[in-house]
């Protein structure tokens, strides 16, 4: 293992390939597998990390392989990132076609280890391909997936990061529900 290179990964607990078919884990809002994995379809994408790749109360990270389509009608592409109901990160990409690895970091709660983690991506200007007269695409493209994984992480070392916290988010009595229903 190269610290340098991941400090802290300790233990890989799942990994969804977006080109392969079925998906690993379970997804909404995102369209049919290709080479490099899969394009949203709609302005929200959901995904569920199962709760036996989560270790309650420890420190886990989620790594997610990402790139934006920028539509030519906007300087840049907004996504963000809603855990559980509550928004765990925000990204704004200005090149298209560029990947990037995006990483949260969290400590599940008990009931997440049977319920499971909802990633929730709100993508602030997806844009149908027909609707610039470029094809006759009808998703709504804004984000193309590639892969997510998940590890239980020894500490976050040197490194500067939040962490959700969803036992004491749960017993600060902040809502946990879908932001977007």
């Amino acid at each position: 293992m190269r610290s340098d290179v991941v400090p802290g990964k300790i233990r890989q607990t799942l990994v969804a390939d977006f080109s392969k078919d079925p998906v690993s884990i379970a997804c909404e809002g995102l369209s049919f597998a290709e080479s490099f994995g899969r394009w949203s379809k709609e302005s929200v994408v959901r995904l569920v990390v199962p709760g036996h790749a989560l270790a309650p109360r420890t420190l886990m990270r989620i790594d997610i392989n990402i790139s934006a389509f920028v539509p030519p009608t906007v300087k840049e592409q907004k996504v963000d990132l809603f855990a559980n109901g509550v928004r765990a990160a925000g990204w704004t990409f200005a090149e298209k076609n560029m990947w990037v690895q995006e990483q949260i970091f969290f400590r599940p709660a008990e009931s997440d280890a049977s319920n499971g983690i909802t990633l929730e991506f709100l993508i602030h200007h997806a844009t149908r391909p027909s609707e610039l007269e470029k094809s006759d695409d009808e998703r709504a493209l804004g984000l193309a997936f590639k892969s997510l994984e998940v590890y239980q992480v020894e500490s976050l070392g040197k490194r500067k990061a939040d962490v959700l916290d969803f036992s004491l988010l749960k017993k600060l009595g902040m809502s946990v529900k879908r932001p977007f229903e």
